[in-house]
């Protein structure tokens, strides 16, 4: 029998909560499967934990951006199969995070097909930033260099709107708030969704 399968880059979060439980090691492969425990459920009700493959230990959690693909792909068929592969050490951004490549396994065509196409339109970003922007380690210029180059080697597609009018631009009570760039940038951010999001 044929089996598909689907590979990108993502994170698995919550490392914060399992660091005591678990120190990472490059190449070391988890199962991802759904979390049916109550206290998961409150928080993402699609919940799709992170396990250790030698003794079933829980360890992190798939990104709630992600886990509805994935609790959806794994509830269509039996036989359909999740791994993570660490690839790197933890990072600091939501919490703890360590990245890892995901492969999705199955024996539908259809199934892959869809899947890859969900997961594709996750990567694609619009950013509205401004020129003049001086927040220091937050969305100055430098920190919008860096950005782009980060999106750009992970190979994610992007957008990138840049205004010249102040940070916070779209606050009505702030003293940037500039109403033509607030409307051209909001007729941006609904092109873009039309766009990826029909």
């Amino acid at each position: 029998m044929f089996v598909y399968e689907v590979e990108f880059s993502f994170v698995i979060r919550g490392h914060h909560v399992y660091k005591a439980a678990w120190s990472p090691i490059i190449g070391e492969s988890l199962a991802c499967r759904n979390d049916d425990r109550k206290e998961a459920k409150e928080h993402d009700e699609y919940a799709v934990g992170t396990y250790l493959e030698a003794d079933n230990k829980l360890v992190g959690h798939v990104p709630m951006e992600l886990s509805f693909l994935i609790f959806t792909f794994l509830k269509a068929r039996h036989e359909n199969k999740v791994q993570v592969k660490v690839t790197g050490s933890r990072r600091l951004e939501n919490g703890l995070v360590v990245p890892g490549a995901f492969l999705a396994r199955t024996t539908s065509r259809a199934i892959a097909t869809k899947f890859e196409e969900e997961i594709t339109r996750l990567k694609e970003l619009c950013i509205h930033m401004d020129i003049t922007d001086n927040l220091e380690g937050f969305s100055s210029p430098k920190d919008v260099k860096a950005l782009t180059e980060k999106l750009d080697a992970g190979g994610v597609k992007y957008e990138l709107h840049m205004y010249d009018t102040g940070h916070v631009f779209t606050n009505p009570t702030n003293t940037n708030y500039t109403k033509e760039i607030l409307d051209l940038a909001l007729g941006r951010m609904i092109d873009f969704m039309k766009k990826h999001l029909a």
